[in-house]
């Protein structure tokens, strides 16, 4: 398995991918997809779940369940397509 790098783009300092925080310019690293992508995934998640309770009628577990497996799988989709994200944030001073 090789080692992946990324650059600083606020100091340029190549850093080892997964690092929390950037030794040049301390600037905080965030990987993964951004939130709004994670909401978009979350509302057909709910949608379906309340969809499916209509049909498992009282059953609630059944459709948390079916709104949590569609979730996982959507969860999957973001985190493969957003593999390669680092998001650098520099501490306000």
């Amino acid at each position: 398995m090789s080692v992946q790098y990324i650059v600083c783009p606020h100091c340029a300092i190549e850093l080892r991918k997964g690092i929390k925080a950037c030794r040049g310019c301390d600037a905080a690293v965030r990987y993964g997809p951004p939130w709004p992508y994670i909401v978009a995934a979350l509302v057909p998640s709910v949608w379906l779940a309340v969809v499916s309770h209509r049909i498992f009628y009282d059953s609630v577990i059944v459709s948390v369940l079916v709104g949590a497996i569609f979730f996982g799988g959507l969860w999957a989709m973001l985190s493969m397509a957003f593999d390669d994200r680092a998001v650098f944030k520099r501490p306000s001073t």
